[in-house]
């Protein structure tokens, strides 16, 4: 059975909010995204970006398309809203960007709206089928069909969204731009130095370090993001 409620002091650590403002805080519904890595559509308006202060203002705007997620229109007031998910608020021509903090909290940056349309997604799982076509499994939940491509599993790819068309891609390999999701490292950049038998070497600026090679998100190369991150 699907749990309907949460209370703040089992909130994933990810989660950056006050523990004891209250009991409960809204339980994001099931999607795309990991239960760590994502928040509902309600805390975030209410409790990260401080546009409303109810609940009943963030269903106000919801019910009247006043909120979009990846450029389409939010239904529900608890959808999820996960890392690398865009978040934009047509009435006050503002966007955001869900990324992980230097201390590895999730948390939201406003972007340029010219950048709304345009998100990174890392490649989960890829897939041959019949026709010489590949489906490619992507970290928000999405499935994408593609031609002859060189994506591999860990590699990202600039989605332009909400038409889920290509616009790039961004190999995990030497001198690769990443953000840390996991592991000691989480919510830091560095450079790819190298990769072996799935741990990586990367730089940060202070020296080489290592970690595993799944915990990296490529971001960008040559030392900058893609997109803004920060």
């Amino acid at each position: 059975m699907v749990k309907n409620h949460l209370k703040r002091v089992s909130a994933p650590r990810t989660w950056d909010m006050p523990r004891k403002k209250s009991v409960f805080i809204a339980r994001p519904l099931p999607g795309g995204h990991s239960f760590e890595y994502a928040m509902s559509l309600s805390t975030v308006m209410k409790e990260m970006l401080k546009i409303c202060v109810t609940t009943r203002e963030v269903k106000f705007m919801v019910h009247n398309k006043g909120v979009l997620i990846d450029g389409v229109p939010c239904h529900d007031e608890k959808v999820q809203v996960g890392f690398m998910d865009i978040l934009s608020v047509p009435t006050m021509e503002k966007s955001y960007r869900m990324v992980l903090n230097p201390r590895g909290k999730l948390s939201m940056v406003e972007i340029a709206n010219k950048e709304a349309g345009i998100k990174i997604v890392r490649v989960r799982s890829k897939t041959s089928l019949k026709g010489k076509k590949l489906q490619v499994g992507l970290s928000d939940g999405r499935s994408v069909l593609l031609g002859k491509h060189d994506l591999n599993v860990g590699d990202s790819m600039l989605l332009a969204v909400p038409k889920q068309a290509i616009e790039g891609t961004l190999k995990l390999g030497v001198g690769a731009t990443v953000l840390f999701t996991a592991g000691s490292y989480a919510g830091g950049f560095g450079t790819v130095v190298s990769i072996k038998s799935g741990m990586l070497t990367f730089n940060d600026g202070s020296g080489e370090h290592e970690t595993r090679a799944s915990y990296a998100f490529v971001v960008g190369e040559k030392g900058k993001t893609a997109v803004k991150m920060v």
